[in-house]
């Protein structure tokens, strides 16, 4: 597996993996999975991606999940295509976001998590501190990891 930067010529198989991931995801209503799926074009995606630091995994030459670190410590956009799940790409993904923000100096980090997401994110040392409804209607947990307990980060 690869794990590198965002490149502008990547939005097409990032809104792949994110349409592929919206689709998977249990508990949401049609009318939510349509919201979502139909906001996400690669030029918008584009900007979006290049206002953080944002990661793609690839595997086997394809885009198969991708996240994002903004300046404020959050984790967002994290997708991994339902085809690697159980896998360890997003393990890696995250580990490489997580050591980006312990680099950039931040202390704590933060993620909304979906709730079909939030055991991957406990798993990974994530704690819930809130609830989170964004305009698409998804019910979101948020959720919060300390960086500076970790030694290998």
């Amino acid at each position: 597996m690869l794990i590198r930067p965002f490149k502008p010529d990547f939005s097409q198989a990032c809104c792949d993996v994110i349409n592929a991931s919206i689709s998977a995801t249990q508990g949401l209503t049609d009318a939510a999975r349509f919201q979502a799926i139909s906001k996400n074009v690669p030029s918008d995606l584009c900007a979006d991606l290049q206002a953080g630091y944002t990661l793609v995994a690839e595997l086997y030459g394809q885009i198969v999940a991708l996240g994002s670190l903004t300046d404020d410590g959050t984790i967002r956009r994290v997708y991994i295509s339902p085809d690697v799940h159980g896998q360890t790409v997003g393990q890696s993904l995250m580990q490489k976001l997580e050591e980006a923000a312990h680099i950039r100096g931040h202390q704590e980090i933060h993620v909304d998590a979906a709730s079909s997401s939030v055991a991957f994110y406990e798993n990974l040392g994530y704690a819930i501190v809130g609830q989170v409804t964004d305009d698409a209607a998804f019910e979101t947990m948020k959720m919060c990891k300390s960086l500076a307990e970790q030694a290998g980060v």
